[in-house]
């Protein structure tokens, strides 16, 4: 049985080129093709000759157990089977096809954009489709005629709507009123949310950084005599078990009681967050 696996990538190609790499696995060939878009294709990016077809193709010897399910498959009307319900064998198998030939696409296309030298192109390599189905791993038994699984991609989410007692609007009215803002520790947060996908180590990166500035903000509010102190006091991603950790954080709650009168469960608080930290 034939497989193939085409995806949009990130990559600046020369126009009117289409290159094939060969490459041998555990006695499969894989082949990975890649060309730039063709004038009927859309892109899905935000510029055209940053995107380029990446199509990886292998053969698999079908067991016995698996290879009627196939065959059924290619009989079935339509050129899609949904992924959903699929006996299991068959979803494993799906996907350990999947994954080989996405990892070698994801290799070629970062070895070629290293080697070439290229400063431009996304961190994920694979390009987002987006919208909720998508077809994902094709098979034939003849390569010429195709079949795809169809899958619900993308990233869901479930947020709550917010609901304005009085109580809530009088609250934000006299936050407005008295030039109180969203604080930048949840601001931050939001960006990294928002990029958590798409761009994850900015996201981790941006969300450290969020929390960071947020305990900031905390003790300054509770302890205002620590204020200064506050702002220089920087997390480190050392050991927590590390000396030069303990020794920071020894040394900031010492502070903290010498500054002036403090309340000792903010104390105590301070000290196991930032020791747990």
């Amino acid at each position: 049985m034939f497989f193939k696996l085409e995806q949009r990538v990130s990559l600046f190609l020369n126009q009117n080129t289409s290159a094939d790499f060969t490459y041998q696995f555990q006695k499969k060939i894989i082949r990975v093709n890649l060309r730039n878009l063709s004038p009927g294709e859309q892109p899905i990016s935000s510029s055209r000759a940053m995107e380029a077809v990446c199509t990886a193709r292998t053969e698999y010897e079908l067991s016995a157990k698996i290879l009627p399910h196939f065959e059924n498959f290619l009989a079935a009307k339509g050129s899609q089977i949904p992924a959903d319900g699929l006996p299991q064998p068959v979803l494993s198998l799906k996907d350990q096809i999947s994954a080989l030939l996405r990892e070698y696409s994801v290799r070629t296309v970062r070895a070629i954009r290293w080697r070439a030298a290229q400063s431009s192109g996304d961190h994920d390599v694979i390009l987002s489709p987006g919208g909720i189905l998508k077809a994902t791993l094709q098979f034939s038994n003849d390569g010429s005629l195709w079949k795809s699984f169809l899958e619900i991609g993308g990233e869901f989410e479930i947020h709550q709507a917010v609901f304005v007692s009085e109580e809530f609007r009088s609250e934000i009215q006299s936050m407005v009123a008295n030039a109180q803002d969203e604080p930048l520790s949840h601001a931050l947060f939001l960006e990294a949310w928002r990029q958590r996908f798409r761009y994850p180590r900015s996201a981790l990166t941006i969300g450290i950084t969020a929390v960071e500035t947020g305990v900031k903000e905390l003790i300054s509010n509770l302890l205002p005599s620590a204020k200064m102190v506050s702002r220089e006091f920087a997390f480190t991603a050392r050991d927590q078990n590390s000396p030069g950790v303990r020794a920071n954080t020894s040394s900031t709650i010492r502070f903290f009681r010498e500054s002036g009168p403090t309340s000792r469960s903010h104390l105590e608080n301070l000290g196991e967050g930032c020791s747990d930290a």
